[in-house]
């Protein structure tokens, strides 16, 4: 089993691989049970002192559990084989953090040239929990989730039925019950949006840069669409500047659209060229932004719609899932949308733009549908937690 995933490990950690501990097995079970053992001890003491009621500490006992259930039961570890490399950064990070070698480890050593992995590495790492079982990056994804969650709803950023609906997202279940990074890329756009809402804008500063350097493309656009939002809502009385601010973002898209256009255009063709295999033969039909014209637009609104219409080479299960989860989320969209607008038009409207934006992006980019969806995913968690955050101190009743 371990043969498969050599050639996807990252050279410092070969020495590691014939140490890990695989699902299944007796000693992984008994460490997962100690990693949630840990997440219950913290639950129940937020119970003691009354942080949380009854009913919020029996769905985070229940949420917190299944880790034990996804990992080669319902979805094979060896399908998101970047699940072994995650785990194997961080013992790697554990194994040296109190070594004299430390910084010249982690800052020169050219061994370590994946930053995004060296971030994460050092998040997952300082969480107190056994990182030796496949699933531990996994606990420490619903910790994160559950104490993030409740700091929410205590300090009323967010509606309850608001949160539960991100939570039991089929995305949401599944992912933060592996081992991936894309819970801890929800969870560090949550505290970005506290910590602008509480004014603490070191933390801030710290927590978007050391998060820049996991998926930049991702931080990019969402500072670029809080910056954008902040700006509407503090002089939206003052149509003069708001027309300026704009004629200025349309002359800087247009005087820029040749290197926007090639930069996407890169992208398209690393992902696809991937997808086919370095070496390979690119898909026919891949789309090339070099030259703008009218085929070339045609096929790229009729990629993005074959995506979106279920037009996925992808078995029946994650069909399935992917359908159910788009029914979620465009009822919900259409449920609360009429309410929105009229509670928070320039939230609301900001919120879709980015969305639409995103969708157009990274579907015209991304042909493999599982990659696809785990890049997308963290784009449509924050939008969902951008359109339904409580910026403003007054009027708090988001704890109904």
């Amino acid at each position: 089993m371990v043969n498969e995933f050599t050639e996807n490990i990252e050279a410092p950690f070969q020495s590691m691989i014939d140490a890990m501990i695989y699902s299944q097995s007796l000693e992984n079970f008994i460490i997962d049970l100690i990693s949630y053992s840990f997440i219950i001890l913290i639950l129940f003491s937020l119970y003691f002192f009354r942080y949380i009621d009854k009913r919020l500490l029996i769905f985070f006992l229940l949420y917190s559990s299944t880790p034990f259930l996804v990992n080669d039961l319902i979805i094979s570890s060896t399908e998101m084989w970047d699940q072994y490399t995650n785990l194997l950064y961080v013992i790697d990070f554990r194994q040296h953090v109190f070594k004299e070698d430390y910084f010249y480890y982690y800052l020169i050593n050219p061994n370590h040239i994946n930053t995004k992995f060296i971030v994460q590495s050092h998040i997952y790492g300082i969480i107190p929990l056994f990182m030796n079982s496949i699933n531990s990056i996994a606990f420490a994804n619903k910790l994160l989730l559950a104490l993030t969650s409740i700091y929410l709803l205590h300090k009323g950023y967010i509606k309850k039925a608001h949160l539960f609906f991100l939570l039991l997202l089929p995305s949401t279940l599944i992912y933060s019950s592996l081992s991936l990074k894309e819970v801890l890329i929800c969870v560090s756009c949550i505290w970005i949006l506290i910590f602008l809402v509480e004014k603490k804008y070191l933390y801030l500063i710290i927590t978007f840069v050391s998060f820049f350097l996991v998926r930049p493309e991702f931080y990019s656009l969402i500072g670029i669409f809080v910056i954008y939002y902040l700006f509407m809502k503090k002089f939206f009385n003052n149509k003069n500047i708001i027309i300026l601010f704009h004629l200025i973002i349309v002359a800087f898209l247009l005087l820029n659209s040749m290197e926007l256009i090639n930069m996407l255009n890169k992208y398209i063709i690393i992902y696809n060229q991937e997808d086919a295999g370095w070496g390979g033969v690119l898909n026919p039909n891949t789309v090339n932004l070099t030259n703008i014209n009218l085929n070339s637009l045609v096929q790229s609104f009729k990629t993005i719609f074959n995506k979106l219409i279920l037009n996925w080479p992808v078995s029946g299960t994650y069909k399935f899932l992917f359908l159910f989860e788009n029914i979620l989320v465009i009822s919900f969209i259409v449920k609360n949308f009429s309410s929105d607008m009229k509670k928070k038009i320039y939230q609301t409207c900001i919120s879709k733009i980015f969305l639409f934006i995103s969708i157009f992006i990274l579907y015209l980019m991304i042909p493999n549908i599982i990659a696809l969806h785990r890049f997308f995913y963290p784009f449509l968690f924050f939008y969902i937690l951008m359109n339904n955050f409580k910026f403003d101190n007054e009027n708090n009743s988001y704890n109904n």
